[in-house]
């Protein structure tokens, strides 16, 4: 099966404050997304069909023995761009007070390292899928600054692009809302939330794009 080599980047640095490591990847004109805090049990996949899924990987059907039918957490719909347009797939918004000092990260050379945002405001990067020339995305001008672009099967791209936003009160709410539901889950299996431990919130349109916000769960976060 053809698929491009991963697109990783983080926001940070290697040894100083940073998220998780995101990667995306194309087969074909299907599109992923996933991180590192993910590990190998989930993904997100918008597939050509216009359906788009947050699921459980096969690593994870194995590793636990549950059945393929329990692998889906998520399913919503996304429109197909049309002829030299663009569409949003996802959103990843990574707000300054949510990076974490956990070290340096495995295959850190092959990661894009991005600035962090100023304190109170948030880092976003958009991956929009894209038909058209590549090529010409490449020197394009962008509404946002240019991280990447990830061919696919012709005429489709994936184009990524970042910008600075601050944190509007719908978004603290639900941060400051998520952090107690995190650690009750966890304590509910026998678990504590230490340093480095990190999670995020998840939100996806009926038809449209998703939002992902990455979060640090532990107590002391701001």
């Amino acid at each position: 099966m053809s698929r491009t080599p991963v697109f990783r980047f983080c926001v940070g640095g290697g040894g100083s404050a940073r998220s998780t490591v995101w990667k995306v990847w194309t087969t074909k004109s299907d599109v992923y997304l996933q991180s590192r805090m993910m590990g190998r049990t989930a993904k997100l996949s918008f597939h050509e069909s216009g359906e788009a899924r947050f699921s459980r990987t096969d690593d994870w059907v194995r590793k636990t023995g549950a059945r393929n039918v329990q692998r889906l957490i998520h399913r919503w719909h996304y429109n197909r761009p049309r002829p030299s347009k663009a569409n949003l797939l996802f959103r990843i918004v990574i707000p300054r007070a949510e990076l974490q000092s956990v070290g340096i990260p495995r295959r850190a050379s092959q990661i894009i390292w991005l600035s962090p945002p100023e304190q109170g405001s948030a880092l976003a990067i958009d991956g929009y899928l894209a038909r058209g020339d590549p090529a010409k995305a490449r020197t394009r001008t962008h509404p946002h600054s240019l991280l990447g672009v990830i061919p696919a099967r012709p005429p489709y791209y994936v184009l990524l692009l970042t910008h600075h936003r601050p944190l509007p009160p719908s978004v603290l709410h639900a941060r400051d809302g998520a952090r107690p539901e995190i650690r009750d889950k966890l304590a509910e299996l026998g678990k504590a939330v230490r340093p480095g431990y990190r999670s995020f919130i998840f939100a996806a349109r009926t038809v449209g794009h998703c939002t992902i916000i990455e979060l640090d769960p532990h107590t002391g976060a701001a």
